[in-house]
């Protein structure tokens, strides 16, 4: 119904990319799947490094923070 609609260049264009995209090997998607999910799984494991990179030096501050405290007294 919608391509009915449409103009018949527009049409055209649609087949034309669904033409491509049967035509491409199925490989390509598997690959495109997997890349998906080491970029996923690597900015997971960055966050997570960072987030205990940050909280380390909440606790260095910390641990430098009693250490004056202790140092005045």
């Amino acid at each position: 119904m919608f391509l009915a609609a449409a103009e018949p260049e527009k049409i055209k264009q649609l087949e034309e990319i669904y033409n491509r995209i049967g035509e491409e090997p199925s490989w390509s998607f598997k690959i495109t799947w997997l890349l998906s999910i080491v970029i996923t799984i690597t900015v997971i494991m960055i966050f997570q490094r960072q987030k205990k990179i940050a909280q380390n030096q909440v606790d260095l501050a910390r641990m430098i923070d009693d250490f004056l405290e202790k140092k005045g007294k």
